[in-house]
């Protein structure tokens, strides 16, 4: 590497010749065309040995995560040698990571190209297929590399992270215990709790939660994955100091601080709460889940104006959180916002994301206006949908006090504000 630097430095015409010949550059090399002079130059560059040491500068680089110095240095390797496959392969991991995943394929399929029977490329490109959420595509990938090298455990770990993110939960469990089998139990202990946390397998998913803390000690996600799935299967109290030493480990973690967040929020204590929250968006201002949390610690507070702007937020950033929708649905309705309120509820019903969808009732949906005359659906139970029947106008204040009601979870006989202001909307 130090004689290709040499090389490249300007030479004057009295210096010595860097060929070695002892003799002045004007009466060696200099006295040569300038192409035939480039010519030496270009070669040395291009040695293996020179190219390997760029590389392994690259992948140094790359494992102290310092991702700008790696890409340089594989740029370098690729000025002078266009079909590096190592080289192709490290841009395409480091571009993928950069969520770049247009290049990140265009780069590790050239790196197929080229040596098609590498296995560790495949699962590369399976994994970036992956982030980019292409995960029907990330499979067949996987599935190719497994034919190339059955011995490769990796890929079922990522085959079973494919497969829970298509909630094809069976087959998840199926590739993790493989992965288990192949020795590597931290981390197919981790994706096989993850599963079953998925299913609500609550009891399955903390014992394999625990086992990748165990076996991962150094990794404060395993860490705070246990944690997080204690809070989720009602056992906050055993959860707080797993959490409190997750997020020491990793104080820069808005992930951590949500969970804290969470944990405190089980155990009533809304200042510490609304505190981690806070301390979470400030890291990362654009998450959607936090943003939902924050609301509901202002709702138990009696905070509804202040709720309903964090839970607005929490519904522009991820229009698909369906708990932020229905709870801001709510909120509008106790703010009167009628028309808004039922139109973000029934929109739910339309989703079969929401888990409440039905396609075999065809409605009207609610303006906020008044119900006499129209058609309203007839509510049993939580949320199945019963017939349809024309409202008249002495029972339009009841069918707006069920519908209320209804979204409310009011019980039997209780009448609450929204359904009192909701009677108002139509007039009686």
């Amino acid at each position: 590497m130090v004689s290709a630097m040499r090389a490249a430095t300007p030479v004057g015409r009295n210096d010595p010749c860097p060929c070695g010949s002892g003799r002045k550059f004007k009466r060696c090399h200099g006295a040569q065309p300038e192409p035939a002079a480039a010519a030496p130059v270009a070669l040395r560059a291009a040695d293996p040995a020179v190219l390997a040491g760029w590389f392994r500068l690259a992948i140094e680089a790359f494992e102290r995560d310092d991702e700008r110095t790696a890409a340089e240095h594989a740029q370098r390797i690729l000025g002078v040698d266009a079909n590096h496959v190592d080289a192709l392969n490290l841009l395409g991991i480091i571009a993928c990571r950069a969520g770049q995943y247009g290049r990140s394929n265009q780069l590790l399929n050239r790196a197929i190209a080229l040596r098609p029977g590498e296995a560790q490329f495949v699962m590369n490109l399976g994994n970036a297929l992956c982030e980019e959420g292409r995960f029907k595509a990330a499979i067949a990938s996987f599935g190719k590399a497994l034919r190339l090298d059955p011995s490769l455990g990796d890929v079922h770990f990522n085959l079973g992270m494919a497969y829970a993110d298509l909630q094809r939960h069976d087959q998840a469990i199926a590739e993790f215990t493989r992965f288990l089998g192949a020795g590597a139990d931290g981390h197919a202990a981790w994706g096989l709790g993850g599963t079953l946390r998925e299913q609500e397998h609550w009891d399955e998913a903390v014992h394999f939660h625990a086992a990748a803390a165990a076996a991962l000690p150094a990794d404060p996600e395993a860490l705070h994955d246990y944690g997080a799935v204690l809070v989720e299967a009602g056992r906050a109290a055993q959860a707080a100091p797993i959490l409190v030493r997750a997020a020491e480990r990793a104080p820069d973690s808005p992930e951590m601080r949500n969970s804290l967040g969470n944990l405190y929020y089980e155990l009533d204590d809304l200042d510490a709460a609304q505190a981690h929250f806070d301390a979470a968006l400030a890291l990362r201002a654009d998450y959607a889940e936090v943003h939902f949390n924050l609301g509901r610690v202002l709702l138990r507070r009696g905070a509804h104006a202040a709720a309903a702007v964090a839970m607005e937020r929490s519904c522009d950033l991820k229009p698909a959180l369906h708990t932020a929708q229905w709870t801001l649905a709510q909120l509008h309705l106790l703010q009167g916002r009628y028309a808004e309120g039922w139109r973000r509820y029934e929109a739910r019903l339309e989703d079969p994301g929401a888990g409440v969808y039905s396609a075999r009732l065809k409605r009207e949906r609610w303006d906020g206006g008044p119900l006499a005359g129209r058609r309203a659906a007839r509510t049993q139970g939580r949320h199945r949908l019963g017939r349809q029947s024309r409202v008249p106008r002495r029972c339009a204040a009841q069918s707006a006090f069920r519908f209320a009601a209804t979204i409310c979870r009011a019980r039997r006989g209780h009448v609450c504000e929204l359904a009192e202001r909701a009677c108002h909307a139509t007039g009686r």
